[in-house]
């Protein structure tokens, strides 16, 4: 199994252990104490490899990049976790259990929030984690030996901690935004802890543009992840999409007006212009090319090449230029955001319908998994059964073929559909011979015969058909 590159690149700021933790564990806010909770790494390095693999492989990237220059970073990111209910304009309670929200420094919220998005949904609350332990940052703990046994990839390594930024009230307001934009909606905070998250960021190059994959790193199902890639760096500046612009513009000038007075101005010094003449070969260049292939190919075959350009390259892009800006709009308004916290609960879930319909509703989800493994259990026994029958069958049927002895060259058709070779052979004496030969040997006209003719006239008609679409290829 190819591994990729396993590296701990450090960013560019981070915290310092002294810094971040104290010897009892919490940190200090507002001068109140807050319990710092956290979560092992129970993932190793080797499934985070192959599954970030098997991923490049249904997104039809795995060509496009190199593995082994792919990087992966073990790192604690700083979540907080919310536990609240929310009620909408129909006055219906709904239980939100364990969303993090990101509060680091390092990465994009949208890509750190989707390594743990499902970590508390159907698991234990957070409440009930451990307090984060230093030496989790020394080591990968290994769920195989039961103890903090380093693998042969983060030897004498330091898992990299990320720095905290955001403040809980920014986070909060993040929440509540990410599950409703209904601002009449009424929310009750029921608990919010601190808590270092294990993450995996791999790191690799498309179109030699930077991206980043985070894959949780205590996933129970680090077989079947849901992985979402994203770039923490922008695609085009300002200048370079205003060149580009600038590029076009001036390319449909030169369409709109061939004889441009730059070219024609019989007082303008004939100077070459490096810039403008290079630009200018290659917008003619690419013109001329577009033209020759739109010219050669079907109309259908363009619209479909259109559309899978602009759902592959266009579409993504502009997602991910506008997601971009986003984050950086968000950045700056949480920047202005003074930090302190004065959230009050605008309702309260006094009957505990929002935690009744959370289980109700984790109950079904159970039951479909279940009955989803279970089917697909099924299914591969089924399968797993035709198969085996199926070989059998072969292994029967060869067994018996080698059993039976023909009177004449199986090999030759003419002797198998009892043709004379002196007479041309044509497409309707062909027939003839086909539809003779197999009433004369059908297996139906012997089901009161002995098992050893019964296998004979099967064979029989085995020849005839396989001999008769040989020679029916000639017409």
């Amino acid at each position: 199994m190819l591994l990729l590159r396993l590296t701990t690149r450090r960013p560019a700021r981070t915290t310092t252990l002294a810094e971040t933790l104290t010897l009892h564990r919490h940190f200090s806010s507002n001068n109140k104490s807050f319990n710092l909770k956290g979560l092992p790494f129970t993932v190793p390095p080797t499934s985070v490899s192959s599954s970030f693999r098997a991923w490049t492989v249904t997104q039809g990237i795995d060509k496009l990049i190199n593995l082994k220059n792919c990087a992966v970073t073990p790192t604690y990111m700083p979540f907080y976790v919310f536990d609240f209910n929310m009620k909408d304009n129909l006055n219906k309670v709904t239980y939100h259990q364990g969303l993090p929200i990101y509060a680091g420094y390092n990465y994009r919220r949208s890509l750190a929030n989707s390594a743990h998005d499902s970590t508390f949904s159907n698991n234990e609350n957070i409440s009930n984690a451990e307090l984060f332990e230093d030496k989790w940052l020394n080591r990968i703990y290994s769920p195989a030996h039961n103890s903090f046994s380093p693998t042969q990839a983060f030897i004498n390594e330091e898992v990299v901690l990320d720095t905290w930024k955001s403040h809980r009230s920014s986070c909060w307001r993040v929440a509540m935004s990410s599950v409703t934009n209904d601002d009449s909606s009424k929310f009750e905070l029921i608990n919010s802890n601190r808590a270092y998250l294990p993450v995996y960021i791999v790191e690799y190059t498309l179109f030699n543009l930077p991206f980043r994959v985070a894959i949780s790193g205590c996933d129970k199902n680090i077989n079947d992840p849901i992985i979402h890639h994203l770039t923490d760096h922008r695609f085009m500046s300002d200048e370079m999409k205003q060149n580009f612009a600038n590029w076009i513009k001036r390319g449909g000038e030169m369409l709109g007006n061939n004889n441009s007075s730059s070219y024609n101005d019989p007082y303008r010094p004939n100077r070459f212009n490096r810039s403008r003449d290079i630009g200018t070969f290659a917008f003619y260049g690419l013109l001329g090319a577009a033209r020759f292939v739109l010219s050669k190919l079907p109309m259908f075959l363009i619209a479909g090449l259109l559309f899978g350009v602009s759902k592959k390259l266009l579409y993504p892009f502009y997602v991910e230029s506008a997601n971009w800006e986003e984050s950086q709009k968000e950045k700056e308004f949480e920047s202005r955001e003074s930090g302190e916290w004065k959230w009050k609960n605008t309702f309260k879930d006094v009957g505990g319908e929002g935690r009744r319909n959370f289980k109700r509703q984790e109950s079904r989800q159970q039951q479909q998994q279940y009955y989803e493994k279970r089917q697909g259990g099924r299914q591969q026994q089924q399968s797993q059964r035709s198969q085996q029958q199926q070989q059998q069958k072969q292994r029967t049927t060869g067994t018996s073929s080698s059993k039976v002895k023909f009177d004449f060259d199986t090999t030759d058709p003419y002797a198998v559909l009892v043709l004379d070779k002196s007479k041309p052979l044509t497409k309707q004496s062909l027939s003839q011979a086909f539809r003779r030969e197999m009433m004369k040997w059908h297996p139906d006209r012997y089901h009161d015969a002995t098992e050893e003719r019964k296998l004979y006239a099967t064979e029989r008609t085995k020849l005839i058909t396989n001999h008769y679409t040989q020679l029916r290829k000639r017409f």
